[in-house]
């Protein structure tokens, strides 16, 4: 498994690993887990970066879980380590400064499982190298962003966007 591919797989699975330590204390002020959250995001900047400079030293590489309509695949070009570099600069940015903004909130935990689990999905979404992996990763992102979108359930603005 080449370079690129191998920092592609393990962005998404880092994100999503700290979202099941962050739900596993969803109220407000989990300890250290929202540093935690913000140092998964930074490490996925970083595993994004590795996989850019690998891409430019080996050039793009894919992966798929079979052949046919059905395969699962993510593939590494040009575009996909772009966009998985300016997805997880992005990433890590908002986790930075929901950190600070989210502290002491009843549900701060849950916000940042859900941030990750976002952030994960859309990294997949910009790697998927067909078009079944591209309808599962968007599929997760809108349920994911639905749930975002409905943190504040009580204000009617949250509950017209959430439809």
């Amino acid at each position: 498994m080449s370079l690129p591919i191998l920092t592609g797989l393990l962005a998404p699975v880092l994100l999503l690993l700290t979202a099941a330590a962050l739900m596993a204390r969803p109220g407000p002020r989990p300890g250290a887990l929202p540093r935690l959250a913000e140092a998964a995001a930074a490490a996925t900047l970083a595993l994004a970066l590795i996989g850019l400079v690998a891409l430019l030293a080996t050039g793009p590489a894919a992966i798929a879980t079979g052949d046919g309509a059905f395969a699962l695949a993510l593939r590494a070009d040009a575009i996909s380590a772009t966009m998985t570099v300016l997805v997880a600069f992005i990433g890590w940015i908002v986790m930075r400064y929901a950190r600070s903004y989210m502290d002491g909130e009843p549900r701060e935990g849950r916000f940042h499982a859900l941030m990750l689990g976002t952030l994960a999905a859309v990294l997949v979404l910009v790697q998927s190298g067909s078009l079944a992996t591209m309808v599962l990763a968007f599929a997760a992102i809108g349920i994911v962003l639905r749930q975002l979108l409905l943190f504040y359930p009580e204000r009617p603005a949250a509950r017209r966007a959430a439809t």
